[in-house]
């Protein structure tokens, strides 16, 4: 049987605040006044309107997937197990249930608005990493997860996954053939650090201390924008960390990102 998504899942959680148009928000936080949280103000405007649109995506993409999944069911229960309809039927039912999964996922990771406090960069990078393995069409790629408990720092959780989705991106990009990515979490002293590393071709060393340009790429005729490194960078700058490349040609590149570990609690 399957379970299907109620439409209570698109709805605002009990801390959020009401929607408003994506247009009407992001507007309403550019026209404020210049200021010290002028630039937070724009980007959780940004992140509201993020997650109105992913709410209304879900919304539109659930209502036909309703539909499909009922009817599967339907013909599942007339066709012989064993039979190959009855094995097609399964598979279409699986492949349904997995479009459900990428859609509450991307509505979960959109619905976090910004909010700053307490993150556990371990958590955080296990929900991005799943999101990154649903929605990712590098199937040839394995994403290696080795993250320490209690790993804490203060910020954004939903700016902490976009910064490892960027990094995320730029290993898969490396790695057109296939390959291996690591993603590292652990706690270092005061710090918490978070490494990525690809088994790609590395960065050529004229490269290397260009990547964080915004606009600088050496794969646009893949499409790239040479945006995303710049973004994660501003993230981390954001956090009070740093961002750092490192790689030599043949071998692979390791992304390290170091912040601020969160002070402990009683």
């Amino acid at each position: 049987m399957y379970e299907t998504l109620a439409a209570t899942d698109l709805r605002p959680a009990a801390n959020e605040t009401p929607a408003t148009e994506p247009a009407q928000t992001v507007a309403t936080a550019l026209a404020s006044p210049a200021g010290p949280h002028a630039d937070q103000a724009v980007q959780a405007a940004r992140m509201a309107a993020v997650g109105d649109l992913a709410a209304g995506v879900v919304h539109e993409i659930n209502n036909p997937l309703f539909a499909i999944l009922g009817l599967v069911e339907f013909l599942l229960a007339d066709a012989e197990p064993g039979t190959k309809a009855h094995e097609r039927l399964r598979l279409i039912q699986e492949t349904g249930l997995e479009i459900k999964a990428i859609a509450r996922a991307l509505l979960a990771f959109a619905r976090e608005r910004g909010t700053h406090g307490t993150v556990d960069l371990g958590t955080a990078a296990a929900e991005t990493v799943e999101l990154f393995r649903r929605t990712s069409a590098a199937r040839d790629v394995e994403i290696v997860l080795r993250a320490e408990s209690g790993a804490a720092v203060l910020g954004s959780a939903a700016r902490l996954k976009q910064l490892l989705l960027h990094l995320l991106a730029n290993a898969r990009e490396a790695l057109p053939r296939g390959g291996t990515v690591t993603v590292d979490v652990a706690g270092r002293g005061g710090e918490v650090v978070l490494d990525v590393a690809d088994t790609g071709c590395g960065i050529a060393a004229p490269d290397l201390p260009r990547v964080f340009e915004p606009f600088f790429t050496t794969r646009s005729e893949r499409g790239a924008a040479g945006l995303g490194l710049a973004a994660a960078r501003a993230i981390a700058d954001a956090h009070g960390g740093t961002l750092a490349a490192d790689s030599a040609p043949g071998s692979g590149a390791r992304f390290t990102l170091r912040l601020p570990a969160a002070p402990a609690t009683a």
